[in-house]
């Protein structure tokens, strides 16, 4: 089992949820919160009874200490363990201490899920923010930007039917409009006239997702040039011109892009 500190690492947490979209009905969600006015119970208490009765390595356990609730994201196959944890925890921490609730991911279960994690999110932690947004997103969503319309018009032909598709031509708006989209994919043109790609690429990666999955596109493919975007993070390249077979190839590896099954 993971287990993930909410004040430290829940960038993390969501990052993985977002990569289990395309099965998210194979999982669900357990929550358990502390309901004990006298502080007899610690969470850490309780995150340990639950390892004893969850083996599984596949499931993550957000600890938020501020309100002593614990958030585990685990699949289906742990049905009958949380059954039992559920009827020994309620013996041995004396009945109504703990709440708990069993939630899967049809229906309004993401919402659920997402309401409680909006909790835990700084107005001012843009980064949270982003992987939040990505996170309780449904559909795929991409983000282009490159300053030549010939490219844009290719690029919104063939990518439209992966997802939802932003095109930029101006840098101006770039930072903003990432943020409002987090989109699951971004393709940035590393010859931009008024911005290096490459600069661009270490500033997002930096200050607003760590996460994200980047590829470059450009004709030049010197070498000392792929190396550097490689080294600035980048997670792809393509080659101008475009076809839909490099782009696809591209858009399938995103581990946010949810597969059609």
């Amino acid at each position: 089992m993971n287990v993930i500190d909410a004040n430290v690492a829940l960038v993390e947490f969501l990052h993985f949820v977002s990569t289990q979209k395309t099965h998210l009905n194979n999982w669900q969600f357990f929550h358990i919160s502390i309901e004990d006015p006298e502080k007899k119970l610690n969470i850490d208490e309780v995150e340990q009874f639950l390892y004893f009765h969850i083996d599984n390595d596949d499931a993550w356990l957000l600890k938020i200490y501020d309100t002593q609730e614990l958030l585990l994201f685990t699949n289906k196959n742990d049905s009958l363990a949380l059954s039992k944890f559920e009827k020994a925890a309620n013996e041995n921490f004396e009945g109504n201490v703990l709440r708990m609730q069993f939630r899967g991911f049809d229906g309004d279960g993401l919402e659920k899920f997402s309401s409680i994690i909006a909790q835990l999110i700084s107005v001012d932690d843009i980064i949270t923010q982003v992987a939040f947004k990505r996170m309780r997103r449904l559909g795929n969503s991409i983000l282009v930007l490159d300053d030549d319309p010939i490219i844009i018009k290719q690029m919104e032909k063939i990518v439209s039917g992966y997802g939802h598709i932003v095109t930029l031509q101006e840098v101006d708006n770039f930072f903003e409009s990432y943020r409002e989209y987090a989109p699951d994919i971004l393709f940035l043109d590393i010859h931009l006239k008024s911005a290096k790609g490459n600069e661009l690429l270490k500033e997002l990666k930096t200050n607003i997702d760590p996460y994200a999955y980047v590829v470059m596109i450009s004709s030049d493919t010197q070498k000392e040039m792929i190396m550097d975007i490689k080294s600035g993070g980048a997670n792809g390249f393509v080659v101008k011109p475009l076809s839909r077979e490099k782009l696809f190839q591209q858009i399938i590896k995103a581990p946010t892009i949810t597969k059609k099954i």
